[in-house]
């Protein structure tokens, strides 16, 4: 698992909880958590999350 930034078409960055896994021979990835806007979550809570 691992975090990802995204934009929107405002330019406001959110921030999710991604995980990598594998089906049928072929890498895909899969959206756990959709943790709201960069700028109203902390580094270190973000990586609490995660862990």
């Amino acid at each position: 698992m691992f975090l990802r930034i995204v934009k929107n078409n405002k330019g406001t960055e959110y921030l999710r909880i991604v995980e990598n896994y594998r089906e049928n021979g072929k890498n895909k990835q899969k959206v756990i958590a959709n943790l709201g806007r960069v700028d109203n979550i902390s580094e270190k809570e973000a990586e609490n999350m995660v862990n």
